[in-house]
């Protein structure tokens, strides 16, 4: 079976608090699993690598840029995801700011759902009233 869905994120604000929900879930759930998918966010390292001034730094870059297009766009064609084409363009820049809400979801102590504000405590969401 293939799942339809939509996406209804057309704010920035609302599209970044649902990430860090998302991310604040996942690190509630599995925290060391969590802490270290740092690690596996090619594209904000291959970025900082040619920014530190490798000769090849700018190739690895472009390398790992390709290699996540054309994985994503390789599993949005097998799944018949003609829409996740459209804004394949934009991955590197999710990428990017992936790491901030990784960030954000160690500062932040405050989750937001369905227009409600949560605080999670013991591995429940808790309404702040």
């Amino acid at each position: 079976y293939v799942a339809k869905m939509s996406v209804d994120r057309r704010k920035f604000r609302d599209w970044w608090l649902h990430q860090v929900y998302w991310d604040r879930n996942t690190k509630s759930a599995n925290p060391s699993g969590f802490f270290f998918t740092l690690f596996i966010r090619g594209i904000p390292f291959a970025l900082l690598y040619a920014f530190l001034g490798a000769s090849h730094g700018w190739s690895v870059l472009l390398g790992t840029i390709g290699v996540r297009l054309l994985t994503a766009v390789s599993n949005s064609l097998f799944l018949q995801d003609r829409d996740g084409i459209k804004g394949i363009w934009l991955l590197p820049l999710r990428d990017l700011l992936g790491i901030f809400v990784w960030l954000a979801s160690f500062l932040k102590r405050y989750t937001y759902w369905k227009g409600k504000t949560f605080v999670l405590k013991k591995g429940k969401m808790v309404e702040v009233k």
